[in-house]
């Protein structure tokens, strides 16, 4: 079977579904920090920008093509939300805890490299991740407002 692309309709629907599901996590997260602020410190709160994410996400399916703009900011926004989490998991307050491993047939290694090693790493991966959005914001301005590009202008 080959690989099949969803039709207008079925790619509106699970987008919109994606979203509505996004928005949800959001709210929940919300109510949470509401209830108790002193819960910003919990690793629950990278769910908010997960959510945002997820919602963004569902939105660049939902959206028609041709709604350019509107599409590059939900792309801004989506980017925005992933840099969000690892910025939260990698400099944000209280304890964390990392895991992970892998296998290769009958050999399975299971690592658990501490706090530090996996803030240091998520840190690495924000860090770039920050650069890239603020790349992508700096050019969804340039191109909303107007302003032209001067490396672009000086190899024409």
């Amino acid at each position: 079977m080959g690989k099949q692309d969803l039709s207008p309709g079925g790619r509106v629907a699970v987008g919109l579904a994606m979203t509505a599901l996004g928005l949800g996590i959001v709210v929940l997260g919300v109510d949470y920090l509401v209830q108790d602020p002193r819960k910003l410190a919990s690793g629950e709160v990278a769910t908010l920008p997960a959510g945002v994410a997820f919602a963004a996400g569902g939105a660049m399916l939902a959206l028609p093509e041709r709604l350019m703009r509107t599409r590059a900011l939900v792309g801004a926004l989506l980017i925005t939300a992933f840099a969000l989490a690892g910025d939260w998991i990698a400099f944000g307050p209280g304890e964390r805890q990392f895991s992970g491993g892998f296998s290769s047939g009958p050999v399975a290694v299971h690592l658990s490299p501490g706090a530090t090693l996996g803030r240091v790493v998520f840190g690495i991966g924000a860090v770039i991740l920050d650069l890239l959005t603020l790349l992508v914001w700096v050019r969804l301005l340039r191109k909303l407002l107007g302003v032209a590009n001067t490396s672009a202008d000086s190899q024409s």
